[in-house]
């Protein structure tokens, strides 16, 4: 006797596999714009001459002159000081009064000429123009303080007027006051031409430092007025001469060399602008 059959049964196919349904998450993204950057003009020659006026002997001169110019009354008075402390037997005239105050203008422009030196004798192609900053900003104190005494000028003669007016001797007050005016308006007036032409310069200079690109704008006033200033104070040696002893005629005869000086490294400059741009 033989056993049934066992009947088997085959399992069905297992379904495929599906993910799950994951939903896609977007992120805003912003726009972003591209400015095109400007390039500006370089004129490589001019810029290869103004580096090598930088570094001149004219300008290290001129930056040496200045450092001079301002060192003398600081030395002079601290050896007045020390003579005074040390009860000393050795007079030092003191007719020439040494002020101890800080002269910013001349320790801007002091720190101008070095950084322009300096700069110059350093790498190649544009250089900076912080030497240029310095004499604007330099400037821009000049015309300030030009102000501020035109100001006090013009309030100090209102009075002396109204006083004068009252006085029997009017007339003759009167003929001292409009000389005396007109001086004083012919002296501010000179330093304003300084200060307002030493602006014009450096942003010129700026310019010149960065691409050569520049004109020589204040040039010319800038170096009329150091060369006038030279003048006035080579006509007043003969005065201190004659009332005061070797110190203040020194700090003249340096301050008169640093003006001559720093006049022909401007017109330098103009001239080597000029012949650069020229077609």
């Amino acid at each position: 006797q033989t056993s049934p059959p066992v009947q088997t049964q085959t399992p069905p196919p297992a379904a495929p596999y599906s993910a799950p349904y994951i939903s896609p998450v977007y992120y805003p993204v912003s726009t972003v714009y591209t400015v095109p950057t400007v390039v500006q003009p370089v004129n490589q020659e001019a810029l290869n001459r103004l580096r090598k006026l930088a570094g001149s002997a004219l300008v290290l001169i001129s930056a040496f002159l200045h450092t001079a110019s301002l060192l003398v009354p600081f030395l002079l008075a601290a050896f007045n000081i020390m003579s005074v402390l040390a009860s000393s037997a050795v007079r030092v005239d003191t007719s020439f009064s040494i002020s101890l105050s800080i002269d910013i203008v001349g320790i801007l422009l002091c720190i101008a000429l070095w950084t322009l030196y300096g700069n110059a004798k350093r790498g190649s192609g544009p250089m900076p123009s912080a030497s240029a900053g310095l004499i604007k900003a330099s400037g821009i104190i000049h015309v300030v303080c030009i102000s501020i005494i035109a100001a006090i000028l013009l309030i100090a003669l209102q009075t002396v007027g109204f006083i004068t007016i009252a006085g029997e001797l009017s007339n003759f007050f009167h003929g001292i006051t409009a000389l005396y005016v007109l001086v004083v308006v012919v002296l501010l007036a000179f330093g304003l031409l300084g200060g307002i032409s030493a602006i014009v310069f450096a942003g010129d200079l700026s310019a010149g430092l960065k691409t050569g690109m520049a004109k020589g704008r204040g040039a010319i006033p800038l170096a009329v007025y150091l060369f006038l200033s030279a003048m006035a104070t080579l006509g007043s040696v003969a005065f201190v001469v004659a009332y005061t002893t070797f110190w203040p005629m020194l700090l003249m005869l340096i301050t008169v060399a640093d003006n001559v000086v720093a006049g022909m490294v401007v017109l330098k400059y103009r001239s080597l602008i000029r012949e650069s741009s020229a077609p």
